[in-house]
């Protein structure tokens, strides 16, 4: 009879955060981008509370048919700032060429979501790692995520953003994503990052944000809010598994760095993991004193959520549970 442990996540510390960085200078070039962004702010919030939640219903591309009015105009101001920023940084880069992408790169790797979508990502940084070896890998997460990720043996460094739709906090003034957003762009371009991969279908304010900061390459998926940010888009197929998209954008990174054949995208064999620290020696003490036979399988129920819509009816839980048979370790 298998056994089941009722645990929560421990909390996430703050970590490193990109709070402390310089924020943006009172430059022209700064000034112009800030009152382009402000003057977008208010239609393009409307992307964030009225169609950043129907991700999956546009995942192939955005189904326009199903967008108001207002979800339409802010479209629109997404579009026409990415075009207005590839346009300048295309005439910067005329005038102060960068080198040409090619190993050893800087990648920062984007997800702003919370501890399940985090450990879907651990497959895909592990093929990167493995592919790229000479590589700096940087993740950038929110601070919910850095305790977990930060036991990564796949990455450099783990950076944190508070990022606006993921805070599950009250929501501020309209225009505090944008003013953070600038903030936070100006402390990305000091790293010199070649690469950053966006991790999320939908997440236009990091997709914005990496674009702003100047990175020269940027990818993610083809999806109407992301798309105008980004210099090299992949398709977003709605029903695979988020492990497999995951590995199949890292394929894309490895793909355009080494100029190899396409892969089999069927053939992606994911493993999930978690590094090993010293809180196992811990878990097995204390399933030991409460009578845990270690050579059983161990099942592990996490009956919460973040949000009410996540959240399961503790009956449902209970049927579960009873109708696997399982008896509880308290």
């Amino acid at each position: 009879v298998n056994e089941v442990a009722l645990a929560l996540a421990p909390s996430a510390s703050s970590g490193i955060t990109m709070a402390g960085r310089p924020s943006c200078p009172g430059s022209t070039d700064c000034t112009r981008r800030e009152g382009a962004l402000m003057r977008s702010a208010s239609a393009c919030t409307q992307i964030a509370r009225d169609s950043g939640r129907q991700g999956v219903s546009s995942a192939a591309g955005g189904l326009a048919q199903h967008r108001t009015g207002k979800q339409k105009l802010s479209l629109a101001l997404l579009r026409s700032y990415g075009f207005a920023r590839r346009l300048e940084l295309s005439l910067q880069s005329a005038l102060q060429p960068r080198r040409a992408l090619a190993e050893p790169c800087s990648i920062l790797v984007v997800r702003p979501d919370h501890l399940g979508d985090l450990l879907f990502l651990i497959p895909a940084l592990r093929d990167l790692r493995e592919s790229l070896p000479d590589a700096r890998i940087n993740l950038m997460v929110g601070p919910w995520g850095h305790e977990l990720m930060q036991r990564s043996p796949y990455v450099d460094e783990v950076m944190t953003c508070p990022f606006p739709a993921f805070t599950r906090q009250p929501k501020g003034s309209t225009l505090a994503p944008y003013r953070q957003l600038l903030r936070e762009a100006s402390a990305l371009h000091e790293w010199l990052l070649d690469v950053a991969v966006i991790m999320r279908r939908d997440d236009w304010w990091s997709a914005m944000l990496v674009q702003t900061a100047g990175i020269p390459c940027r990818m993610g998926y083809g999806i109407a809010e992301t798309a105008p940010f980004m210099t090299h888009r992949v398709d977003y197929v709605p029903g695979r598994h988020e492990v497999l998209q995951n590995l199949v954008l890292a394929r894309h990174l490895e793909r355009l760095l080494h100029g190899d054949a396409e892969q089999d995208e069927e053939r992606i064999v994911p493993a999930l993991e978690l590094a090993r620290t010293a809180e196992d020696t811990w878990a097995k003490r204390w399933l030991a004193a409460r009578g845990r036979n270690m050579d059983l399988p161990l099942v592990a129920v996490h009956p919460g959520s973040g949000a009410a819509v996540k959240q399961w009816a503790a009956d449902q839980w209970a049927a579960v549970v009873d109708g696997l048979g399982l008896s509880l370790i308290h």
